[in-house]
């Protein structure tokens, strides 16, 4: 018998049969990967179980041209049932003929495990050729795509727009289409990214959402990050190869912005800088942006001054905390009038009643002092309007100074 297989296959060679039902987009299947590659997933499987003896060259171009032709809609394989590792997985499968072709499609589990899927299996018993494989398969390619509304939902099988964004669990992608059924490639892509992926579309009846973002031609697709109702406009090619692209790009990109958020994030130092130095002070003003600089009366030798100082430097990392969170442009900093900020003080004629929060763009020659009381409120609606351009701004011409006699760099 081992004889009979070499000369079976030295004939597949010189007749110009590489192997078996295999090809770049056919999945050689075991008994270690068939349940990560067939079992486990949303996607549908057209899965040849075949021996070498009895084997059918027509049917492997058959299932070639299948696998081609379907590339990103449906997943095929391959089992040789004659490696004696693959016998208990076809004996698994109920494999009973030499080829046989098995379809395993997607279906709700049983009971109460809403929302899961589990991976049904039948027996191909149609022709034998491409065309009717691949209508078979497509046929079994259910849709996982939300239908989303504008208004009020009304029965569990259409969403509300605003709802569907409000499930952070996952990124989103939604079409906007004029057809009247969902596309295969797009029910396709659902089970693909089952479990990583909500997709969802939208009508082009659904005139007030198609107005709202702004659809001008069809088909358009809109993608969400999680964590964000902002859509971010797909312009590739509206192909499988286009949209899978363009989904892992924008992971990508997530998974990067997610490693310096968390690098920043460990990098982030809750208290406010101390200004010691005029190379420290010049850095702030001239380097960032817009400094937020606090003025502070503090004898470190006085019980009580400790103890205001304290308080007021609880105010400034509560300001920086919620500067972080919205990605805010000041820097917090504070400088101690008692050693050197005298000279400061008097040029920007701050006033004497300490402590004083004021902020100074050095780029732009202009400040502000706030004039209200050194309480987070009354500073955060300070910042508010500075924000917003509300409120008058002073320029300076000269170069800010702390007191000469402690500029330690300066010597």
């Amino acid at each position: 018998m081992k004889a009979l297989n070499f000369i079976f296959c030295l004939a597949l060679i010189v007749f110009g049969v590489n192997a078996l039902y295999e090809g770049e987009n056919i999945t050689p299947l075991n008994n270690e990967n068939f349940n990560k590659e067939v079992i486990d997933i949303a996607q549908v499987n057209v899965v040849v179980f075949y021996k070498n003896e009895g084997a059918n060259e027509r049917l492997t171009k058959e299932i070639t041209t299948v696998s081609d032709k379907l590339r990103g809609f449906i997943k095929v394989g391959s089992v040789n049932c004659e490696i004696e590792e693959n016998e208990s997985l076809c004996i698994t499968e109920e494999v009973t003929e030499y080829p046989q072709i098995n379809v395993y499609y997607p279906a709700p589990a049983d009971g109460n495990s809403k929302g899961v899927i589990k991976k049904s299996r039948i027996v191909y018993q149609g022709p034998k050729k491409a065309k009717y494989i691949a209508e078979y398969a497509t046929k079994s390619i259910v849709s996982l795509v939300a239908p989303i509304i504008g208004g009020e939902t009304v029965t569990n099988a259409k969403i509300n727009y605003n709802a569907f964004l409000n499930v952070k669990t996952y990124p989103k992608l939604i079409l906007c289409t004029d057809k009247p059924e969902t596309p295969l490639l797009f029910r396709a892509l659902s089970l693909e990214y089952f479990g990583k992926l909500i997709l969802g579309e939208i009508s082009h009846t659904e005139k007030d959402l198609i107005e709202k973002l702004n659809v001008t031609k069809f088909p358009t697709i809109f993608y969400y990050e999680a964590e964000s109702n902002e859509p971010i406009l797909f312009e590739g090619k509206g192909n499988h190869d286009g949209i899978v692209a363009f989904i892992e790009e924008r992971e990508k990109i997530t998974k990067e912005n997610a490693e310096k958020a968390k690098k920043q994030e460990q990098l982030y130092d809750p208290m406010p800088e101390e200004i010691k130095t005029q190379e420290d002070l010049l850095k702030c003003i001239n380097g960032y942006g817009v400094c937020a600089i606090s003025i502070l009366a503090y004898e470190p030798d006085f019980e009580e001054s400790v103890k205001q100082h304290n308080d007021e430097i609880e105010i400034l990392k509560n300001l920086k905390e919620q500067n972080k969170k919205v990605g805010g442009p000041f820097k917090y900093v504070w400088i101690n009038s008692v050693e050197h900020g005298k000279k400061f003080i008097k040029d920007f004629d701050v006033p004497d009643m300490l402590p004083v929060f004021m902020i100074v763009n050095g780029k732009k020659k202009v400040y502000r002092v706030d004039r209200g009381a050194f309480v987070e409120e009354s500073i955060s609606s300070f910042l508010k309007d500075v924000r917003m351009g509300r409120g008058r701004f002073f320029t300076y011409k000269f170069e800010p100074q702390l007191d000469y006699d402690n500029v330690k760099d300066e010597l």
